[in-house]
This record gives structure tokens, sequence and C-alpha cells, in this order.
């Protein structure tokens, strides 16, 4: 002890989307586009003159005329091959008998995978923990960090910029061949991120711990723990907007004329200031003592909770100058500046105790409780009581097993029940609360007035959540095979919900107060398998999991007298209606011949109608049995190491989900029109290919389809990293302790059940931020 002991980490990373979606071309979408308006025409035989006409499209198809006959590719316009990250951390740790400690730096810098986006992320990292035995009996020790975030973003929210791109059509201009940016997509072409301004943002959390253990020396296993946490965020955020113009070709004096772009019309500044603490003391006296075969362990303790958080705003336009980012910089005229802020408070009391007990290593028990106090609910409401208790059998410790079974290192049952609490609820419900706002007349006077915004709830409670495992974990042949498995059933109870659809509004009640009413069961298992083994200079293992988890409605609020299949009551939580779709409407005949909603035709899809009324409408809808929430998720990890050389991996999975991919239903009508996945058009129904397995070309539904659900089924190699270590007698010459590099992926191969034309793991169709792979390359150095 006492030489100080140095490492050092470097990493740089290059990312990427998973998946980078095949959208239309200019000529291809000004087909499906003139489809789409015979159809909105009510497809007329005769005299009906195409919106794009063949000569046009060909124009399209050679690029003879890039400026008014464009096939523009946005994500290639707008997507850098990739992003790049680098990331390094120093770290110095040592000490003696009685003091160590350990100190790390660390920097990130994240840029951006777009062209024209003023897009930067810079972290500095700070860490330092110190552990002193003040005597033989009192010790004490502290952990202390630092974060100091840098963050430069555009105006426009990352997710929503990726959608515009998909989204715009490929007969606009992104850029002039001179240059210019045009305005692309209801003039918010992508490429003039740059020019609207920026969002930056500034903050420095610390979070710090002390703690302090004293060992009574009068009574043998007994301890006093104390610790404190003090929790603090400081965040400046400063959104700067401007003018921002575009060019647009004039086909009459052949100039590019400037236009005036759709966000801000002058330059405005929003000065936000945001601070959260967190303050959390907790003491705890501790017992443990061994009487032979009896081991016997308790503990009990307290802690109380505080947070509070603080917001300050200040706004501003018509600034001077469109270059200097400050407040004062604005105008001082009233209209044009504005300020607000707001304050909160919240607590928790909590009280806490554990006993247990084993004999021999071999029959173990263990019994705990919380006592929980939250500022949440009002007083007689405020305190839970939340018990716990397990027993476990190591069945493997019974003679009869250890002397007849001898490959058998561990065979343990367990059984648990326990009940916890939830107070993560919108504060202060128990109140009655009042607003500002509103006109009143007095004589022949508008006076502003305050009036009752909530109808307060003064019952309301923890909500609780009571869990029942079974558990079984073995282990063969000193390691080489294991297994864990959890079998769980969970009750929660009196979940605070609203009962607005059984209450009309017609008694008065437009927003009535959450109730403790609700319940939800849910059930499942979990499973891990695992295999290791040396072999001379080999190493390896191997490692799988597997969970299943169903959840179900028991109680919730419902709509009186709706059809059966619509109640979520014995659902998944989360549970959405759709129109059942029975395929598509090949043919004239069978339109005529099927009930359908207003405004479909051949081509279109088929609905079924679930009450047989002869009328399509939301009575036909029924809730979906699956959500985007897996039922299984399952896992394998594999691990290799021959002599310095080391390889891991990591394949994830799930399956019993289901995604709606919404953004691209209906997208070439109106004022609007968006671009579609080739997938979709490719296989799209026309009179020429009534066998096509997509609906038609700007297709009506009456509202979500299950068509439009899929299958979220996937499996992906999340990681694959591979490393080398320098040999020792290498490294000691280079007075190193050691040094190894690797190269390293994340996201980079995935296999869909269904969908191919964007990443499984995304719930919303095209109103995403792409999932990313990434590859990395870096070094660990230890000296």
């Amino acid at each position: 002890m006492g030489k100080p002991e140095f490492s050092l980490g470097f990493n740089t990373a290059f990312s990427s989307p998973t998946i980078k979606p095949k959208m239309l071309d200019a000529a291809t979408y000004a087909q499906v586009y003139n489809e789409g308006d015979w159809y909105r025409k009510g497809r007329p035989e005769t005299n009906y003159t195409p919106v794009y006409s063949d000569e046009v499209i060909q124009k399209f198809r050679d690029g003879s005329d890039p400026i008014l006959y464009p096939n523009t590719n946005w994500l290639d316009e707008t997507l850098k091959p990739f992003a790049l990250q680098t990331r390094t951390n120093f770290q110095v740790s040592g000490g003696t008998e009685t003091v160590r400690y350990l100190v790390s730096f660390g920097a990130l810098t994240q840029g951006s995978g777009f062209y024209h986006q003023p897009v930067k992320n810079h972290q500095y990292t700070v860490r330092a923990n110190i552990n002193v035995d003040l005597s033989k009996n009192l010790t004490f020790g502290a952990n202390i960090s630092t974060i100091i975030n840098n963050q430069q973003h555009t105006t426009v929210a990352t997710w929503i910029n990726f959608s515009n791109i998909l989204l715009s059509s490929p007969t606009l201009v992104a850029k002039y061949p001179n240059g210019l940016i045009a305005g692309g997509r209801l003039g918010e072409n992508p490429l003039l991120l740059d020019q609207r301004g920026t969002n930056k943002i500034k903050s420095t959390p610390m979070y710090s711990t002390f703690i302090a253990t004293y060992k009574i020396p009068w009574v043998k296993g007994l301890k006093l723990e104390g610790s404190f946490n003090y929790d603090i965020n400081n965040q400046f955020e400063k959104l700067f907007n401007l003018p921002y113009y575009y060019y647009e070709y004039n086909t009459v004096s052949k100039e590019y004329d400037k236009r005036s772009g759709t966000g801000a019309s002058t330059v405005e500044l929003t000065d936000t200031y945001s601070r959260w603490t967190t303050m959390l003391y907790n003491f705890r006296l501790l017992y443990e003592q061994q009487f032979g075969k009896h081991h016997v362990g308790a503990m009990i303790g307290q802690e109380q909770q505080r947070n509070t958080y603080s917001y300050a705003m200040a706004y501003r336009k018509n600034f001077i100058s469109s270059t200097i980012d400050q407040i004062n910089v604005g105008s001082s005229a009233a209209e044009d500046k504005n300020n607000g802020g707001s304050a909160s408070i919240t607590a928790r009391n909590n009280f806490f105790g554990r006993f247990n007990y084993d004999y021999s290593s071999k029959y173990l028990v263990e019994l705990l409780f919380r006592y929980d106090g939250s500022q949440n609910f009002p007083s007689g409401k405020r305190y839970g009581f939340f018990p716990a208790g397990s027993i476990g059998w190591r069945i493997s410790e019974e003679p009869f097993l250890k002397e007849n079974c001898n490959f058998l290192d561990q065979l343990k049952l367990r059984l648990s029940i326990g009940q916890t609490g939830n107070d993560r609820i919108a504060s202060y419900q128990y109140l009655q609360s009042y607003s500002f706002g509103g006109n009143y007349v007095f004589g022949t006077s508008d006076a502003s007035g305050i009036y009752a915004n909530t109808m307060p709830n003064p019952n309301i409670t923890w909500e609780k959540s009571t869990k029942f495992d079974f558990g079984l974990d073995a282990s063969l042949w000193n390691g080489l095979l294991g297994m864990e498995l959890t079998l769980f059933k969970e009750k929660r109870t009196d979940i605070l919900a609203a009962r607005n659809l059984s209450v009309p509004e017609t008694l008065g009640f437009s927003a009535l107060p959450d109730e403790n009413i609700g319940e939800v069961n849910n059930k499942g298992f979990e499973l891990k398998l695992s295999h290791h083994q040396t072999l001379n200079d080999w190493f390896y293992s191997i490692e799988g999991n597997m969970s299943y988890a169903k959840n179900e409605i028991v109680y919730m609020d419902e709509t009186p007298h709706a059809e059966a299949y619509q109640d979520k009551t014995g659902r998944p939580v989360g549970a959405d209606l759709y129109y059942k779709a029975d395929g598509l409407f090949n043919t004239q005949e069978e339109l005529d011949a099927y009930p359908h909603a207003n405004g479909t035709q051949v081509g279109d899809i088929k609905v079924i109608d679930l009450n047989d009324d002869g009328v399509i409408n939301s009575d036909d809808q029924f809730r979906f049995d699956y959500t985007s929430t897996p039922r299984f998720v399952f896992g394998l990890s594999g691990y290799v190491k021959y002599k310095n050389i080391d390889l891991s991996l990591f394949f994830q999975g799930q399956t019993g989900a289901y995604n709606y991919d919404a953004e691209f239903v209906n997208n070439m009508g109106g004022a609007d029109p968006k671009n579609a996945f080739v997938d979709r058009a490719a296989n799209r129904w026309t009179v020429n290919n009534p066998n096509g397995t997509m609906p038609r070309a700007d297709a009506f539904q009456p509202g979500n389809t299950t068509f439009f659900l899929y299958d979220a089924t996937f499996i992906r190699l999340k990681t694959l990293e591979l490393g080398y270590t320098l040999p020792t007698s290498l490294t000691s010459r280079l007075q190193l302790g050691s040094l190894r590099i690797y190269v390293s992926g994340f996201n980079l191969l995935t296999w869909a059940k269904e969908i191919k034309y964007i990443d499984p793991e995304i719930n919303g169709g095209g109103l995403y931020y792409p999932q990313q792979r990434v590859f990395n390359v870096g070094l660990n150095v230890k000296f």
C-alpha cells in the first residue's frame, strides 16, 4: 500500500443509424401521387389530366433539369456518413492501511450525425472517493462527483427533424446547383437548421455521499451507520431563435428569390434557470452475530428525504443584433418581454427494518418492513406500512444429497412475499387549487379573478404492489452448469385513476379527481442458464436469460354499455382500440357487398363489422391484446479468452410485442404531400395489380386498423468486442502494469420478423430518432 496506481482509457466511436430507410425517388413518387390524385377525383375514366405528366416524370428520372425537376434523396443530403464521439478517462488510486482513495477524470465529446446542424456535446466528469479508518471502531467515507455538461442543440427537436427528412417529397429541391438552400417541405428544409438559432444547455450536477460507521465495542456485532447525501444540479438554458431565409427559383426572372422561413419573425431569446436539490439522511443500527450454527442479523433505520425545485424564465425579442445572445440586448418594451417562475418542495420520512436468521447456512429466514411517509398524501393517509418476508432451503446441504450427489454444488429453494408502495404521483391532489385568469364584468369594467381548477380528493393514499416469488437456484460440477429460475405473481391495488368514463359530463364534472380504484395483476418468470469452463489456455463462458411477463387489468373505470370487446378489464395496461382489418377490397363488387365507412374505395383496407349492425363506426373497434411492451425478452452472452486475446458478444431479442406504424398510413394527399417507403409503395394495390398486399395510394381508413400493426419480434447482435492484452514480458519492459487494445460494436446486426424498413424497437412509425449502430476503437493502460 502507499504507491499510487494509474489507469488511462481512450475510446473513439463512429455512429450511424441501424437502418437507413429506402424512400421513393422522384419519378416513382410522381407516379404514385398521380394514382392517389386519380382516386381522390373519383377515378374518372375520361378527361383526367394527371398532376405529373409523362414528360415531367421522365425529367425527374433522367435528372436533365435539377432545378425544376429534382430527384432529391433527403437522407443523403442531410445525414453524415457517421457521427464522431471521443471519450477519455484517467484514474488514480492508492492509499495506506488506514486511508484509501480514488480520483478519476473523464471527458466526452459528441458531434452531430446531420449536416448543417450546430449540435455539440461536451461533458467533463470528476469523481473523488476516500475511506479513512479514524480508529479501530470508527470509519469515515466520502464520495463526491460532479459533471460539467455543455450542450448545443438546434431549436428543432432531433426526432422531429429526422421525421421531416423521411416525410419530405423527393420532388422538392434541397440545395440548388449554385449552393443556395431551398425551402424544402413547408419551408422547413433540414439544411436550414444552422440558420434558425441554437439551444444551449449548461448544467453542473454534483452528487455527494458521506458515510460513517461506528462499531460499538461493548456489544459484539453491533454497529451504527449514518449517511448523508446531498445532490444539486444547476441548469441554464439559452434558447436563441433567429429568423431564417431560403431561396426559391423564379421561373420568370430566372433569379433566386429570397423567402422568409416559417419560424421566428424576429430575434427571440428565452433564458431559463432551473435548480434541483436532494438531501437524504439515513441512520441504521445493525447487529450480526454467529452462535455456533446459528447466524442472526438485524437492522433498524430511519431516513428523511427533501427535494426542492426552482425555476425562473426571462424572455425578450426584437434584438438589435442576431449575434449577441444576451437578454439585455433585446427590446425593453413591455410587449417585447416576459418572465415567469415556479418552485416546489417534496419530502419523505421513512422507517425500515430487517431481521434475518439462518441455521448452518441451510435454512434461511428474512423479515423486512418499511413504514414510509410521503407529503403527496393528506394527514391520516400519509404513512403506509409495507412488510415482506422470505424463506430459503439449501437442499444441497442435506446429508441425503450431500453424500450421494457429488456433482451437485448447490440446490436452493426460495419463497418470498412482500409489499411496496408507490407515491410517484402528482403532488397535492388532496388540496383544492386555484388559478388566476378569466375576466369578470363588474359594472362596466372587466376584472381578473381566481377560479377553482381541480376537484380535490382528501382520501388518496399509497398505491400498493404485493409480489409473490418462488425460486430455484442450482449449480453443478463445480460451477460448470448453473441455473436460476424465478416464478412471480404481482397484484397492484389502489392504483390512482379517475372515473371520467363512467361519470358523464352532464352531471357538471368535466374532470374528476384520481381515486385509489385501479387493480392490475402481473405474472411471469425469469430464467438464467450459465456454463463456463477452463481448458489449458482457453476459458469460455456462456449465459442465457429469458423473462416472461404479462399484466392484466382487473379493474379500471370503463365506459358504460360499451361492447365487451372494448373493455380494458382482462386486457394489458396500454392496450389500444383498433378496427380489425381483413385484407383489402380488391373489387367493386366486394366493396358493394360488404359494410364500409364513407370514403372507402377499392384498394382500401377491409374492416370487419364486429357487431354485425351493417355500419362501420367506433362500435366496431376492439381492444388489441398486445402492446409495444414485449412479453418475452431474452438474451445470450458469450465470452472466450485464449492467452491474451478475448472476445465477448451479446445477443438480445424480444417477442410478444406489436408496434403501430402510424406516420406513413396516408401520405400523399392535401397541401403537404409526403414521401413513402419503397417497400410500401412497391406492393401497393393498383388497378393493374389487384393482388397487391398494401393499400392503394392515398388510402383511406376509418381509424387505426390492425393492418398497420406489426409484430416487433427481433434478435439483435447488441454488442461485440475483441480485445488484445499485451504480454506482461512486454509491458514490464515498458514499465506498464497492463495495456489492452480493443475494437467493439453496438447494434451491429438485426433480424426482424416482419418490418424491415424501420428499426423494430421503434414505436411510432416515422416519428422517431433512429437507433444508432456504433463502432468503437480504444485502449486501456495501467501503470
